[in-house]
């Protein structure tokens, strides 16, 4: 969920030790020409890792709302 009450877009990527994932494909939480508070969405990976790799959620631009679990998450699976 977007939580400044900005016109900032906020974007919403996902990195492998330390560098982009797919292209730097995210999730955009548009600013517009309006205050949008509250603007949100979901996105999903599936990324190849190694013994050793680390992942990380990175926003540019804007903020999140993240005062509470149950507004942001990030997770995720070891498929074997």
């Amino acid at each position: 969920i977007k939580s400044s009450s900005t016109t900032t877009t906020t974007r919403y990527y996902i990195k492998r030790n330390g560098s982009y994932v797919h292209n730097m494909r995210h999730l955009r939480l548009d600013g517009g020409n309006v205050q949008t508070y509250g603007d949100n969405g979901t996105m999903q990976w599936m990324v190849t890792c190694s013994a050793g790799d680390y992942i990380q959620a990175n926003i540019t631009n804007g903020t999140i709302y993240a005062a509470t679990p149950e507004y942001t998450i990030f997770g995720g699976y070891l498929l074997c």
